[in-house]
C-alpha cells in the first residue's frame, strides 16, 4: 500500500505495520477490461468501462502501465493517487488523500477550503463519461495512517467525503472503501480489523484491498504465498455486505515462481468474476536496497504471464 507522507513522500506499509519509502512517484491510468473471453476485449479501448461487470474484470496498474500496456497490445487502465486540493486525474480508479487529518475532511462546512474541493471533486467527475471509482483515505488502519485520527473520525470523513461529492448531482461514481488485505485477516481485537473502519453499506459501493505476496522482502518470512490465498477474506467478507472487490493494489516481489503466480492470479480472477470487479498490479519500485522488493515486472516471463492474464 502507499501512503503519501510530509508532502510527496510515498510509503508503503508491511503486514507487520513497518512502512518505508517506495521510489515511484504518484501515477496515472486509463482504462481496460479483462472479459472472460478474448473477444470480447478486443472490441473496447483505453476509454472504455466493463459492459458487464459480471463477466469482466478491469484489469490494471499502478506506476509504469506503459510496460504492462506494450505485452498486452492494449490500454492498461491505471490507478492514480491525488490530494484532495489537486484535480481529479482522468482515470478509470483514483485514491484521493485529504490535505489535513480526517477530522478536518468530517467537520468541513459550507464555504470552507475543503467543502469547496469536495464540491469540486463532485463537479469535476460527473462531467466524466463512464464509471469513476474513487477510494478516500485508503488504508486507513495502516501504521502510516496513525496520524490520521481515529477510525470513528475516519468513517466520519468518508461520509462526508461521499455525501458532499453525491450532493454535486453526480451519477458516475462507484466509492472505493480500500484497506490492506491484512486487516480482512487479523481477529476481532486488533484495531487494524476491518469491520472496525467500515462506514457503512450507504457510504459504500466496493469494497477495497490491497494483498502483497512479500516473499522475502519487506516483513515476508520466505513463503510464497498466491493471491488467491492472500485475498480470500477480503473476498469473503465484500461477498457477505453484497458488495463486489476491488484490488486497488496487488503484486509479488520478483522470484522464478513470479510468472506462474501472475498466471494464476488471471486464473483466480476470472473464476471470482462475479464478485471482483478490478486489480491494478503495482508496477512502481525499486522500494530501495533495505526492503528488498521488486515488484516492477520487467522480464519477458512476467509480462507475458501478466498480458495472458489480461487477454484471456
Amino acid at each position: 500500500m502507499l501512503h503519501a507522507q510530509s508532502g510527496s513522500t510515498l510509503l508503503r506499509e508491511s503486514p507487520d505495520g513497518t512502512t518505508v519509502p517506495a521510489s515511484g512517484r504518484k501515477r496515472g491510468r486509463v482504462r481496460f477490461l479483462l472479459p472472460l473471453t478474448f473477444a470480447i476485449v478486443v472490441g473496447f479501448v483505453a476509454s472504455c468501462f466493463p459492459a458487464n461487470a459480471a463477466t469482466s474484470v478491469v484489469m490494471g496498474g499502478v506506476g509504469n502501465v506503459a510496460s504492462l500496456s506494450k505485452a498486452s497490445g492494449m490500454a492498461i487502465p491505471e490507478n492514480r493517487y491525488a490530494r484532495l486540493n489537486a484535480n481529479p486525474p482522468n482515470t478509470k480508479m483514483i485514491n484521493v488523500e485529504p490535505n489535513g487529518n480526517w477530522a478536518s475532511v468530517a467537520g468541513a462546512q459550507p464555504g470552507s477550503a475543503t467543502w469547496n474541493n469536495l464540491v469540486r471533486w463532485g463537479n469535476t467527475l460527473k462531467s466524466r463519461g463512464g464509471t469513476i471509482w474513487v477510494a478516500f483515505g485508503h488504508e486507513p488502519e495502516a501504521h502510516a495512517s496513525a496520524g490520521m485520527g481515529t477510525n470513528t473520525q475516519f468513517i466520519a470523513a468518508f461520509r462526508k467525503f461521499v455525501s458532499v461529492i453525491r450532493s454535486t448531482g453526480e451519477h458516475n461514481v462507484q466509492f472505493v472503501w480500500q484497506m490492506t488485505s491484512y486487516a480482512f485477516q487479523v481477529n476481532s481485537g486488533d484495531r487494524r480489523y476491518a469491520p472496525k473502519w467500515y462506514p457503512g453499506s450507504a457510504y459504500v459501493d466496493l469494497v477495497g484491498a490491497d494483498p502483497y505476496n512479500w516473499y522475502n522482502c519487506g516483513s515476508g518470512r520466505g513463503q510464497w504465498t498466491q493471491l488467491s490465498t492472500l485475498t480470500q477474506p477480503a473476498l469473503n467478507w465484500a461477498k457477505s455486505q453484497g458488495k463486489g472487490l476491488v484490488l486497488g493494489e496487488y503484486g509479488s516481489q520478483q522470484g522464478p515462481q513470479r510468472a506462474q503466480w501472475l498466471r494464476n492470479a488471471g486464473t483466480w480472477a476470472r473464476a471470482n468474476a462475479g464478485t471482483l470487479k478490478g486489480m491494478f498490479y503495482f508496477n512502481v519500485g525499486p522500494q530501495g536496497p533495505s526492503l528488498g522488493c521488486h515488484w516492477v515486472l520487467s522480464s519477458s516471463a512476467d509480462l507475458s504471464a501478466f498480458a495472458n492474464g489480461v487477454a484471456r
